[in-house]
């Protein structure tokens, strides 16, 4: 995909959601490197505790949603937009259960499978490429389902959250961090918050915790917990280190496109940070369940 075609998906919300699945797929294509060197193997947005690095707090992020859900040696879980497999690897090693991990970008796919192997995973991980909109497996497969900052990039929560409520057995966890927007934003605070936010990191649009509250129970799910991550820990050092990755300058030597990646996600860290520091976006963690 060209830049011209980039930019004319990512920018409305209409191009994005009619667009969504060639989108998401080519922002990855673009960001993937760039993470994959500033970010590390997990791409999600970690609350900090005092003198934790961010590859200490990523972790322990993914320890706490293993530990939250219950997840247990025997266990199947679906990890949902698993990007090229951290997460998942983690929480695999942490807890004993199997992992399988699904995701909309074919090249995080592979990546993931070489990252499992290298690791001595390929037994406690599968990597599957699929659309949480459309989910392939059978009805009741997996124990439980995670996701990490991934759900964000749908066009329709309700219909991937039915999807996912549909895959886990009855009385399964469905367990995880996304992005969110606040509560009761105005139209005009929303178009100069998060619609940046959105743009830049090819996401359809960003709905509040009460209507993640409101989209679970719809499609089946008791909600036990939905808050912010900053009920967890500190979310600040993830602003911080976004502020700090904006002002690098430009490598030496990039292609076109390398160039335009680094401008993209510059971009994105400086519309994410704002929003998130004047209370418009957050992270957020949830955990239900199922009845049985």
């Amino acid at each position: 995909m060209n830049r011209e075609s980039y930019l004319r998906i990512a920018s409305s919300q209409k191009t994005r959601t009619e667009n969504y699945a060639e989108g998401v797929q080519e922002y990855y294509n673009l960001a993937t490197p760039g993470y994959l060197g500033g970010w590390g193997t997990s791409f999600h947005l970690p609350p900090f505790h005092d003198g934790q690095t961010l590859a200490e707090a990523l972790v322990a992020q993914e320890r706490l949603l293993a530990q939250d859900g219950g997840f247990h040696a025997g266990m199947k879980i679906l990890d949902v937009g698993c990007g090229i497999g951290g997460p998942a690897m983690e929480v695999a090693k942490h807890s004993g259960a199997h992992v399988t991990g699904v995701n909309i970008t074919a090249m995080q796919i592979e990546i993931a499978r070489v990252q499992a192997e290298r690791r001595g995973m390929g037994d406690r991980c599968t990597f599957v490429e699929g659309d949480a909109m459309n989910l392939s497996f059978a009805d009741n497969t997996f124990d439980a389902t995670m996701s990490f900052d991934a759900l964000c990039h749908v066009p329709d929560r309700r219909v991937a959250y039915a999807e996912i409520a549909r895959v886990t057995k009855p009385g399964g966890v469905f367990i995880g961090f996304d992005w969110f927007c606040g509560e009761g934003l105005g139209a005009e605070e929303y178009d100069r918050l998060i619609e940046p936010v959105c743009r830049t990191f090819m996401l359809p649009s960003l709905i509040s915790l009460s209507e993640l509250r409101e989209h679970l129970t719809a499609v089946g799910f008791q909600v036990d917990s939905a808050r912010s991550g900053g009920e967890i820990g500190d979310m600040t050092p993830v602003w911080d280190i976004f502020d700090r990755a904006a002002e690098n300058s430009l490598p030496p030597g990039m292609s076109d496109r390398e160039t335009f990646a680094f401008e993209m996600l510059c971009e994105s860290f400086v519309a994410t940070s704002k929003a998130a520091r004047e209370g418009a976006f957050l992270v957020g963690y949830w955990k239900s369940r199922l009845p049985m």
